[in-house]
Formats: structure tokens, C-alpha cells, sequence
């Protein structure tokens, strides 16, 4: 089996809000779920990418699900395929996007899941509990969703990222323990440990940089080289990194195009950090963050300087990854969000209703 250096150097629940369609101009800093764009924005095609100088999200289609229960309900996109993997209430679904039906529905007794990826190059889908002690992969290949394989641990999970360059996934702890392995092998490559005192909430890939980014509960935000299996740089942020009423965590998400690094907690500020390589890896704050309450996700676009950001109100943000400025809002038709994906080969986004009621599809 080859090294990883190897393999890797090729590569409580808000109010709903009203359903009034809110200013991308003008936002209020007194309302409690308001976006404060600290500047005007300008016109659209004035700061966008040119080959996303039309890009426009419209609703499609709000789709009911057959939980019950009032579960979270976390959802990821089968990339490149007009399918969707839900999961909530012990049970998990295959969604054709085209018909808006179930393929195949899964029960999943004992194993509470609070977080989900699709791992692309072995067509699996990666899921894990804060209250268990493995990983559980299940197969969506031709089609239909098979439960494939188990992984033990010896810790309670956070999450996983994939490095997208090849097969390697980096799981967290929810302590201080960061482990490397091979999606198609299972076979661990290495661990490691983040400097004791420090637990970490969430993680996110920085593979422009080699490195992994860590958010831990105390507000530290390290990167982790993978290659040289070293802490190359830390920061700290103004807040703590929690999970709050023990359903929302914390999110990450890292645009390579602007190499800004956003993160956050629900119901606070998302910080705003600037990498940069040159001479050396180094985190640098951006002075003009994203003054926030009421945010649930966000997603980046890989190649491009946008993202979108999630809340608990009916409607998504578009932003401009480099100015940090909206462009634009499209109506979720959902009254909290709980999750977001994005697919950018079949050009849709999916975000799910908090009460596992719903989730609604849209297009860009």
C-alpha cells in the first residue's frame, strides 16, 4: 500500500421568520436573521466570474419525506447523477431528482446519524454518529443503495471530508484525533493528534494547501499539513465553535477560487479567514466579516468565487466569495434549514427542512 504522501502529492430552534422576500441590497442590522453587507454591493456582472456572470437559482420543487418524527434530516447529492441520499428518523432514501420519487428506502435501527458525505471515486455514502464508535458506508452504484460495510473506531466522530485528488478521507474525533484512511481499502494510513486541551468540532479540506482545516470547541482554528503531518499555522477566532441543543453543529467550508476559509456556529457571526501560501502558509482575518444570526449551512463552489449560505428563514444567499457581498436570493420555501448540498454537474441544490418534514430542490 502506498504512503499517503505518496498517494497525496499528486494532488434552542429559531422563530420562522416573515415570508416577505428579503432586500439583497439593503439588510437591516436590527433584524435577528438579517445578512449586514458591510459594503454596497455592485452589479451582478460587475464582480462575477465570467462563466458565472448568469448564474440564477429558481425553485423547482418542494419534495415531502415519509419521516415522521421531528429528527434533523441530513441530505448529500450522488455527484454527477440525478440522485439524492436523505437520511432521518433511523432510515435512509434514494431519490430520483427526475420523477421526485423514492428508489429505495433503507432502515437504520441503533445508529443516530448527525452527518453524511458521498465519497465519489468509490461510490459510496460515508456516515457517522457522534454516538458511536464506527463508520457505516453504504452503496449507491447502478442505482440502488445497498448497506456495504462497517469501520470500528476507538472514538465518537465529528465528521469526514474526502480529499477529492484521490481515495483518502479524513475522519475527526470529537477530541483531538484526526485519522487518515483509504475509502476503497479501509486501511488506515496514519493518525493524528491536535495539541491536547483543544476538541475539535469540524473539519474541511484545504487541498490547494495540502492542508486539512480544524475548528475546535475553545475557537482555535489550526491547519493541518497532511503531507508533512505537522500543525503548519493556528488562529483564533472571537467565538467559541459549539453544537448547539446538541442538532446543529458548526460549519466549515473552504472556496479555493478566493482561498477564504468561512466559519461559524448557528445563531452567530461567520468569520471570515484569509490562507495564503506565499511565502508560507499563514491565516489572516478578513476585516469584513459576515455579521450573522440565524445561519445553518453554506456551500462553496469549487472553481468559482461564490457561495450560498442556508438559514431560518425560507430563502438562500448568494454571495460573492471575494468582495463577500450578496448577489442575490432565491426562496427555499422551507421554513428553518437544516442541510444544503450542491451538485454542479446536474446544476441543483437541495436544502432540508429542520422538522425531517421536507426538502426542497432548486436550479442554478
Amino acid at each position: 500500500m502506498k504512503s499517503i504522501k505518496n498517494m497525496v502529492a499528486k494532488v434552542p430552534t429559531a422563530k420562522p421568520l416573515s415570508e416577505h422576500r428579503p432586500n439583497s441590497a439593503v439588510l437591516t442590522k436590527s433584524s435577528r436573521t438579517s445578512l449586514t453587507s458591510l459594503t454596497k454591493p455592485s452589479s451582478k456582472a460587475a464582480f462575477l466570474p465570467n462563466n458565472a456572470n448568469q448564474i440564477k437559482i429558481t425553485h423547482k420543487k418542494k419534495i415531502y419525506l415519509t419521516q415522521k418524527r421531528f429528527t434533523s434530516c441530513l441530505l448529500t447529492h450522488v455527484f454527477n447523477k440525478p440522485l439524492l441520499v436523505t437520511t432521518g428518523d433511523c432510515q435512509m432514501s434514494l431519490w430520483d431528482l427526475n420523477s421526485f420519487k423514492i428508489i429505495k428506502t433503507l432502515q437504520i435501527p441503533n445508529f443516530d446519524i448527525n452527518h453524511i458525505c458521498y465519497l465519489e471515486h468509490t461510490g459510496l455514502i460515508l456516515g457517522s454518529s457522534w454516538k458511536e464508535k464506527e463508520l457505516r458506508l453504504w452503496s449507491v452504484i447502478n442505482n440502488d443503495l445497498k448497506f456495504h460495510s462497517r469501520k470500528p473506531l476507538n472514538f465518537s466522530t465529528s465528521c469526514s471530508v474526502q480529499l477529492a485528488k484521490n481515495d483518502i478521507v479524513c475522519t475527526a474525533s470529537l477530541s483531538r484525533e484526526l485519522l487518515f484512511w483509504g475509502s476503497r481499502s479501509a486501511k488506515n494510513y496514519f493518525r493524528f493528534k491536535i495539541p491536547h486541551g483543544l476538541e475539535i468540532r469540524v473539519i474541511t479540506a484545504v487541498e490547494d494547501k495540502n492542508c486539512i482545516a480544524v475548528g475546535c470547541k475553545d475557537g482555535s482554528v489550526l491547519l493541518v499539513n497532511y503531507r508533512k503531518k505537522q500543525v503548519v499555522q493556528t488562529f483564533a477566532l472571537s467565538f467559541k465553535i459549539i453544537i448547539i441543543m446538541d442538532l446543529f453543529p458548526p460549519f466549515m467550508a473552504y472556496n479555493s477560487a478566493s482561498s477564504h476559509l468561512f466559519i461559524g456556529s448557528c445563531n452567530s457571526n461567520i468569520e471570515v479567514l484569509k490562507i495564503t501560501s506565499q511565502p508560507e502558509i499563514a491565516i489572516k482575518p478578513v476585516s469584513h466579516n459576515i455579521k450573522q444570526q440565524g445561519i445553518r449551512c453554506i456551500y462553496c463552489f469549487d472553481k468559482e468565487k461564490i457561495f450560498v449560505t442556508a438559514h431560518d428563514d425560507q430563502f438562500l444567499r448568494v454571495w460573492n466569495a471575494q468582495k463577500l457581498e450578496i448577489i442575490d436570493t432565491a426562496p427555499a420555501k422551507i421554513s428553518q434549514a437544516y442541510c444544503l448540498s450542491l451538485d454542479s454537474k446536474t446544476k441543483t441544490i437541495a436544502v432540508a427542512n429542520f422538522q425531517s418534514t421536507s426538502f426542497s430542490l432548486l436550479t442554478y
